[in-house]
């Protein structure tokens, strides 16, 4: 089951088809590198989101993390997050 979607960008931002800000993640599991949209929880001010990896479909945990050009994501096996 493909879990891929389109991602657009708009001035160096990626977006999901909904409007809501993507960011890149590696998997740790098969080292994929692909795109997640903020989840309603991290629209909500809290720092917890999940999906799947669309290479691998490994079950992920995700996380936010700010850096200096914006933010990335970060991307844990299920259960595995610190």
């Amino acid at each position: 089951m493909s879990r891929n979607f389109i991602i657009e960008e708009h001035d160096g931002k990626f977006f999901a088809p909904d409007g809501r800000r993507a960011f890149p993640f590696t998997c740790p599991n098969c080292g994929h590198e692909a795109y997640a949209a903020q989840s309603l929880l991290m629209d909500m001010g809290m720092n917890l989101g999940g999906g799947f990896c669309s290479k691998c479909e490994t079950s992920l945990d995700l996380r936010m993390t700010p850096d200096l050009d914006g933010d990335s994501m970060d991307a844990f096996l299920r259960g595995g997050a610190p």
